[in-house]
C-alpha cells in the first residue's frame, strides 16, 4: 500500500538493545512498552479509516543464564504480556530439539493439561541457507485461532529456533447461530447495495480467471476462534463465523466475523490493499521496454506464461465490474498504444519486473513461492484515483494519471508477498510495517529493473508527483524517527499506515546508503551503508520468515538483527548497521559488540572422589573457549565435563572469545570436593555397599530420604574414613516396624570394618519410647563402623537417617609414589600417589622446575635428559617427602625450527617449519590443543588481522605390530546381537590403533575401552557400512589387566563373533595379550568377539612444540604485489644464489637460520644482489620502510 501507524511509549531504558546476546549484559531483563493496534487489512493507496483505542503490552528478554534457566538448553527467550507461552525461543547450538520432537516438546510444556489444544500445519517454505521454515495455527476443538500463529525454524532436522504468538488459555466454545443467519448478519453490517456474487458477468469472470468451474464469490462461513483486541493487549476471545464478503457496489473486501453465539459483529478485517512472444513496448512511464506476450494467431496479448503461472495484464474500460474487462491487443507485438491504453503495457512490463526481482535476487517464486498468476486490471472506474491489491489482482484507477508506474506495481505486488508470508494486519504498527515493506520492494523492484543509478528514491514520482521518499520522510509530511516529528497518533488512515510508515523506510534507506546525523530524539547516529543486495536480503528474511500478523516495530527491529545475524553471522558489519540503522530512526539501543561469557555446572560439591562435573556454557556471541578448572586441568571445548581427582576447593575460570570480543567469567571456590563436604549415601538393595571415606556425611536407608525401606532386603556399608581414630554416628531420624525382639526389621551396628566384627547393638521401633529403640548415638573403638539393614517381607516404615563424623588421628603421613613409566619419548608421564596414612596436601616436584599439587597428576617434560622426582605430603598430624634420583628419562625428538614472519593485517601468512628429526609435523593453534590444524612442513595460516601465534611440533610414530585372527574364516560363527566383550592383558603402555569387524547391516555402534572394574576409559562411535571394514580407533592402552573391549550397552551390535577354533592368547610379547572373552561358557576361550586384527602400536615420541607467530605490523601498501617482485634463484641451489626486488626500496636484507637467529647481513644497493652460503635452510628477510618480506632459501 502507499500512504503507517502507532502510539508508543518509550523510555530511555526502551530504547536499549532488546537483543542482549548481541550487546547487553545478559543478567538483565528489559521491558519495553509498547502500544499496539487493531487488525484491519483495507489499504487503499492515500486514505483509509480505522478507529481504534491504545492499549499497553510489556515484552520481555531473557538471555544466557536467565535464559537457561528458564528454559533449559536456550540462549535467547522473548515473552509477550498476554501469554506465558514464549513470542521467540532460540536453542543453543549444541542443545538444538528435533523436528520430529517441537510438537511434544511444546505441548508438554505449555499445553499439557489444555483439551482440545493442537497445531494445524499451514505451509512450509525452505531459505537459501538451507533453513526450512514450517508455518502453524493454534487451534481449540478443531477451530483455528485467528491469530495464534507459531513458526518453526529448523536446519538439517533440528530446530534453531520457534516464534510466533501462543494463547495459553483458550476456553471451550459451542455454537449456536447458524451459518445462514450469520452471513445475514454480516451482510447486514457491511450494507452493500450489490454483491460480486449477485453479478452474474462476475461470477463468469472468476470461473474463468481461477480456471475452476466450481469458483464464486459467495461467500462460505469458517467457525473460527477470534480475539476481540487483534493487538493482543488484552484477550477477548469468542468463537465466530468467518466470512470473506466482496461487496461490488460500493467497493469493499472485507473479512466479517460474526459471534456465532451472540451474533454480535466481534472484528473485521477489509481485504482490499491500496496501493509467450518477445515484443517491445513503448510504455507511459518507463520508455520503450521489452515484454512477453501471448499470440491467438491472429493479435498479441498482454498474456505470457513463462514466469510462474503466468501474468496477465486487461483493461476494464472504466468499469468496475472485472467481468467487463478486455484484453490489451496488438497487431505486431510492437505496441505503441496512446492515451490511457499506452499504461497498460506500464502494467504488465511492471508485473514481469516485479516478478523476475523476486524470483532473480529471493529464489522465491511469485508472490506465494508457488507460481501465483499476476493480474493486471487497469482503468478501473470512472477518474478512479488510486490502486489497490484485493488479495486476488491488481486494479490501476487512471484518476489525475494512471498509476502503472514501476515502483508502484511493484509495491502493490509487495502486498501479496506480505499476505503470503507475514500477513500483517494492516492498522498502526503492524500496519505501518505493511506498508513500509510494501514501499521497500517498489523501490527495490525499480532500482532492478533500471539499474541502481537510474532509480530513486521517491514513490510513484512518474505520475507527476511523488507520494513518499524513503530517503526523506520530512520531506512528505512523514516521520524519519519512531515517535518523533511528523509521527501520527490519531486513529485516521487506518493509525497512520501511510504516514507512519517513514520509520522503516529510512532504515532501508541509511541500511543501504549509509548516513550519520541526530534524530529527532536527540541521537547521534552512525550508519555504515551495506548497499541495495544485503539491506534487501535482510528485509526479505525479515518479513517471510520471521514476522507474524501482530508485529509491530519492536518485532520488527529484533528480527531485522536477527535476520542479518542468520545471513551474514553475529557481530557482522551487516548485523552493526542493521542495529544502528534502527537506532537511527529511535528503535532501540545503538549496537555494542560484546561477547558474555556465562556458565553453570551440573553439581558443584561432593565428598568423594574422583568427581565429574559437566559444565553448561550459557556464553552469548562467542565460539572459541578456554577453560581452567582450578586443578591445573583445562579445555577449549563447549561443553565441557572435567574430573577432579583430588580434595580441595577450586576456581573456574572459562574466557570466550569471537570476532566479537572476549569476556570472562570466574567462578571463585566454585568447586568443592573432599572429605569437607558431607557424604549422602543410600544403602544398595542388598549385599555389601561402598565403603565410605569421607569423614562427614548422611547415611540413608535404601527407600532413600523420601521413601519407605524395601521389603526382603539385607544391606550393609562400612564407614572408614582415612586416618580416622574412631567414627561416631548419630540417629537423627529412626522408624523401623518395633518388635521386642526385632525379629522382623532391625537395624545392626558393627564396632569394625565388616559385619564379622564386634557388635555394638540390634535395634528397631519407632519412637524413643520403643524397646530396642537405638540411642542418640554411637562412637566405635576405632577407624571404622559398619551398619546393617536386615527387612522381611512384611510391613516397611520411613527407615532411618544418621549422621557421621570422624575424630581424626594422630599420625603423619608416609610418602610412597609411581610413574605409570618412567621413560619416555613424548614427554608425557604419569604419577600415582601411593602414600599411606591419609595425607590432604601433596607436593610432586619434577625435577624441571615445575609443580603440581594433583593428588595424581601427569607431566609433560619439555627437554630432553634424567630427572630427580620428589613427592611431599602432610597432613595435621606432619610433613614427609621421597626423592627417587634419576628416576625418569625423557628423548623426545627434537622440536621443528622456524621463523616468525610479518605480513600486513587482511592477509594470509605461510609458515615453515625446519624438522631436525624424522618424523610427521603437526601444527596447532593452541599450545596445549589436541587436534592439529595442518600437518606438513609448511601451514598457509587464513588470513588475518592481527599477530598469531601457531605451534608445531614433530611426531615420530612408534612401531606398530597385530594380534588377534586376521578375520572371521577360521572357524564356525554367526552374526550376534549382545553385549560381549574381548579380556586381554597391556604390558607396556601402546595404542590400538585399527581392528577388523564385520557388520550385519550398515549404521552406528560405540566401542567402549574399559578398565579392570568395568569402567569406560574411552569410547569411540564409528559408522560402519554393512560387511567388513577396518575401524580406526586410537584407544590408548595403560598398562593392567583383565582390561576388555567391546559394544557399549545402549548400542546395537549386529557383529560377527567365532564359537569355533578359538586359540587364546593371542599376544604381542611384552606388550598386549587378548586372554579370553566375557562368556560365560568354558571360561570365555570358545568365543571370539567382534574385533580382529588388531593394530597395536607404540605410543607416538612426540617432540616440544616450537611457537612460530604470523606478525601484523603498519602497512604501507606492501602487498601480495610487493612480495611478488621479490625473487630468490635458483632455489634450491648449491650456494650461490641472486636475490632481486625490482623497485622496491629495500633499506637491509638479514639472513636468518631456522631458529630465526640473524646470521648475515648483505648490502641491498640497486635492485638485486649475489650471494652465498653454506648448506642449510635460511630465511632472507628484506626490511622495506615500515614493513618486510620473507623467503625461504634452500642450499643443497
Amino acid at each position: 500500500m502507499w500512504q503507517a501507524c502507532s502510539s508508543k511509549i518509550v523510555t530511555n531504558e526502551a530504547r536499549m538493545n532488546i537483543l542482549p546476546y548481541l550487546n547487553v549484559d545478559s543478567q538483565k531483563v528489559y521491558l519495553i512498552t509498547k502500544l499496539n493496534n487493531m487488525r484491519l487489512l483495507i489499504s487503499f493507496l492515500f486514505i483509509a479509516l480505522s478507529f481504534q483505542s491504545f492499549a499497553k503490552e510489556t515484552e520481555t528478554i531473557l538471555t544466557g543464564r536467565n535464559a537457561h534457566e528458564e528454559i533449559p538448553g536456550t540462549e535467547l527467550i522473548r515473552y509477550k504480556s498476554f501469554s506465558t507461552v514464549p513470542a521467540f525461543i532460540r536453542f543453543r547450538a549444541d542443545q538444538t530439539i528435533s523436528f520430529t520432537e517441537w510438537e511434544e516438546w511444546m505441548t508438554q510444556r505449555y499445553f499439557k493439561t489444555s483439551e482440545g489444544f493442537s497445531f494445524q500445519f499451514l505451509r512450509s517454505e525452505e531459505d537459501e541457507l538451507g533453513m526450512i521454515h514450517y508455518r502453524y495455527q493454534q487451534a481449540k476443538d478443531g477451530f483455528p485461532l485467528e491469530f495464534g500463529v507459531w513458526l518453526v525454524h529448523t536446519k538439517n532436522g533440528q530446530v534453531i529456533s520457534m516464534n510466533g504468538e501462543m494463547f495459553d488459555e483458550v476456553p471451550s466454545f459451542k455454537p449456536s447461530v447458524s451459518e445462514e443467519a450469520a452471513l445475514n448478519l454480516a451482510m447486514a453490517s457491511v450494507g452493500a447495495d450489490s454483491y460480486k456474487w449477485q453479478i452474474e458477468a462476475e461470477e463468469a469472470h472468476l470461473k474463468l480467471e481461477q480456471n475452476d468451474p466450481e469458483a464464486t464469490y459467495f461467500p462460505t462461513g469458517e467457525l473460527v476462534i477470534v480475539n476481540r483486541d487483534p493487538s493482543l493487549s488484552e484477550v477477548d476471545l469468542s468463537l465466530a463465523w468467518k466470512f470473506n464478503i466482496y461487496a461490488a457496489q460500493p467497493l469493499s473486501r472485507q473479512e466479517v466475523f460474526v459471534n456465532a453465539t451472540a451474533g454480535t459483529i466481534d472484528f473485521r478485517n477489509d481485504l482490499i490493499h491500496h496501493a509467450d512472444s518477445d515484443g517491445v513496448a513503448n510504455t507511459g512511464y518507463s520508455g520503450s521496454q521489452n515484454i512477453v506476450a501471448d499470440y491467438t494467431g491472429t493479435q498479441f496479448r498482454l498474456r505470457e506464461t513463462g514466469r510462474g503461472n503466468g501474468i496477465e495484464t486487461y483493461t476494464m474500460n472504466n468499469g468496475t465490474n472485472y467481468g467487463g474487462s478486455s484484453d490489451y491487443t496488438d497487431n505486431d507485438n510492437v505496441w505503441n498504444a496512446t492515451g490511457n491504453d499506452q499504461y497498460g503495457t506500464d502494467a504488465h512490463w511492471g508485473a514481469e519486473m516485479t516478478y523476475d526481482y523476486f524470483y532473480n535476487k529471493h529464489s522465491r517464486n511469485s508472490i506465494d513461492d508457488a507460481g501465483f498468476k499476476l493480474l493486471s486490471y487497469c482503468s478501473y472506474g470512472n477518474n478512479f484515483n488510486n490502486a489497490f491489491w484485493d488479495g486476488q489482482r491488481m486494479t490501476y484507477g487512471d484518476g489525475g494519471a494512471p498509476f502503472q508506474v514501476i515502483d508502484v506495481v511493484g509495491h502493490e505486488i509487495s502486498h501479496g508477498l506480505t499476505s503470503n508470508t507475514a500477513d500483517l494486519v494492516y492498522s498502526y504498527e503492524s500496519g505501518a510495517l505493511n506498508e513500509s515493506f510494501s514501499d521497500i520492494f517498489g523501490a527495490a523492484v525499480e532500482f532492478d529493473a533500471l539499474g541502481f543509478a537510474n532509480g530513486d528514491w521517491l514513490m510513484g514520482e512518474d505520475r507527476g508527483s511523488a507520494i513518499r521518499s524513503l530517503s526523506n520522510p520530512n520531506s512528505y509530511g512523514d516521520p524519519d524517527t519512531y515517535l518523533g516529528t511528523n509521527w501520527f497518533a490519531g486513529a485516521g488512515d487506518n493509525g497512520g499506515v501511510h504516514t507512519n510508515s517513514g520509520v522503516q523506510n529510512y532504515w532501508f534507506y541509511l541500511l543501504t546508503v549509509g548516513g550519520t546525523g541526530t534524530n529527532d530524539i536527540g541521537d547521534n547516529y552512525s550508519v555504515t551503508a551495506l548497499g541495495i543486495d544485503d539491506a534487501e536480503a535482510i528485509a526479505f528474511r525479515n518479513l517471510t520468515i520471521y514476522l507474524t500478523t501482530n508485529s509491530q516495530y519492536s518485532d520488527a527491529r529484533f528480527y531485522a538483527i536477527q535476520s542479518a545475524q542468520d545471513l551474514y553471522g553475529a557481530c557482522t558489519q551487516e548485523v552493526e548497521s542493521t542495529t544502528n540503522a534502527w537506532y537511527a530512526v529511535g528503535v532501540g539501543a545503538e549496537y555494542v559488540a560484546t561477547v558474555d561469557a556465562d556458565f553453570l555446572a551440573d553439581d558443584t560439591e561432593d565428598c568423594a572422589l574422583p568427581f565429574t562435573v559437566n559444565f553448561s556454557n550459557l556464553s552469548s556471541n562467542s565460539d572459541t573457549y578456554a577453560w581452567t578448572f582450578g586443578d591445573g586441568g583445562s579445555s577449549t571445548a563447549a561443553q565441557p565435563s572435567h574430573t577432579y581427582t583430588a580434595a580441595g576447593t577450586y576456581t573456574v575460570v572459562l574466557q570466550s572469545s569471537s570476532s566479537c570480543g572476549t569476556d570472562t567469567k570466574t567462578e571463585t571456590s566454585y568447586i568443592t570436593v573432599g572429605p569437607s563436604v558431607p557424604c549422602d549415601y543410600i544403602m544398595v538393595n542388598g549385599g555389601q555397599g561402598t565403603t565410605q571415606e569421607g569423614c562427614l556425611g548422611y547415611l540413608f536407608d535404601n527407600g532413600g530420604p523420601d521413601g519407605s525401606y524395601l521389603a526382603g532386603s539385607d544391606s550393609w556399608v562400612t564407614i572408614a574414613p582415612c586416618g580416622a581414630s574412631s567414627v561416631t554416628i548419630n540417629f537423627d531420624e529412626f522408624v523401623l516396624e518395633a518388635d521386642a525382639n526385632c525379629q522382623y526389621d532391625y537395624l545392626e551396628v558393627y564396632d569394625g570394618a565388616s559385619i564379622n566384627a564386634t557388635l555394638l547393638g540390634s535395634y528397631c521401633g519407632t519412637t524413643s519410647s520403643s524397646l530396642n529403640y537405638p540411642p542418640a548415638s554411637l562412637t566405635s573403638t576405632g577407624p571404622a563402623i559398619t551398619v546393617r539393614l536386615v527387612a522381611d517381607n512384611g510391613l516397611e516404615y520411613s527407615g532411618f537417617k544418621i549422621s557421621w563424623e570422624c575424630e581424626e588421628g594422630n599420625t603423619p603421613p608416609v610418602p610412597a609414589f609411581e610413574a605409570a613409566i618412567t621413560e619416555s619419548c613424548d614427554g608425557m608421564i604419569s604419577f600415582a600417589n601411593e602414600s599411606s596414612n591419609c595425607p590432604d596436601n601433596m607436593i610432586w616436584r619434577f625435577g624441571d622446575g615445575t609443580t603440581s599439587t594433583l593428588e595424581n597428576p601427569t607431566h609433560e617434560y619439555d627437554s630432553n635428559g634424567t630427572y630427580n622426582v620428589t613427592l611431599v605430603v602432610s597432613n595435621s598430624n606432619g610433613t614427609d617427602s621421597l626423592i627417587k634420583q634419576a628416576y625418569i628419562d625423557i628423548n623426545r625428538p627434537t622440536m621443528p625450527a622456524g621463523a616468525n614472519v610479518e605480513i600486513c593485517p587482511e592477509e594470509s601468512a605461510t609458515l615453515y617449519a625446519m624438522p631436525t628429526a624424522a618424523g610427521e609435523t603437526r601444527w596447532y593453534d593452541d599450545p596445549s590443543g589436541t587436534t592439529p590444524i595442518h600437518v606438513g612442513d609448511s601451514f598457509t595460516t587464513p588470513v588475518i588481522s592481527y599477530s598469531t601465534p601457531y605451534y608445531v611440533e614433530t611426531v615420530v610414530e612408534g612401531a606398530t605390530a597385530n594380534v588377534g585372527p586376521a578375520d572371521n574364516t577360521f572357524g564356525g560363527g554367526a552374526y550376534f546381537q549382545f553385549n560381549q566383550s574381548l579380556i586381554f592383558d597391556v604390558f607396556s603402555e601402546s595404542i590400538l590403533k585399527t581392528v577388523k569387524v564385520f557388520a550385519e547391516g550398515a549404521g552406528n555402534r560405540t566401542i567402549d575401552l574399559r578398565d579392570e572394574n568395568g569402567g569406560v576409559i574411552q569410547s569411540a562411535t564409528v559408522n560402519l557400512p554393512d560387511g567388513e571394514s577396518v575401524v580406526t580407533l586410537n584407544f590408548n592402552l595403560p598398562v593392567g589387566t583383565d582390561m576388555s573391549i567391546g559394544i557399549n550397552a545402549n548400542s546395537a551390535v549386529d557383529l560377527y563373533r567365532n564359537n569355533e577354533g578359538v586359540a587364546y592368547p593371542y599376544t604381542i610379547s611384552g606388550v598386549v595379550s587378548i586372554t579370553r572373552s566375557s562368556a560365560n561358557q568354558a571360561g570365555g576361550l570358545n568365543h571370539y568377539y567382534y574385533f580382529y586384527d588388531w593394530e597395536v602400536g607404540e605410543a607416538d615420541c612426540i617432540s616440544a612444540r616450537h611457537e612460530i607467530a604470523a606478525s601484523t605490523g603498519v602497512c604501507t601498501g606492501i602487498d601480495e604485489i610487493a612480495a611478488a617482485m621479490v625473487d630468490v634463484y635458483p632455489n634450491p641451489n648449491n650456494g650461490q644464489f641472486m636475490i632481486s626486488w625490482g623497485e622496491l626500496n629495500v633499506q637491509t636484507i638479514d639472513v636468518l637460520n631456522v631458529q630465526g637467529q640473524m646470521i648475515n647481513s648483505i648490502s641491498s644497493t640497486g635492485n638485486s644482489v649475489e650471494t652465498s652460503l653454506p648448506a642449510g635452510v635460511y630465511m632472507v628477510r628484506l626490511n622495506l620502510d615500515n614493513s618486510s618480506i620473507i623467503k625461504k632459501v634452500i642450499v643443497q
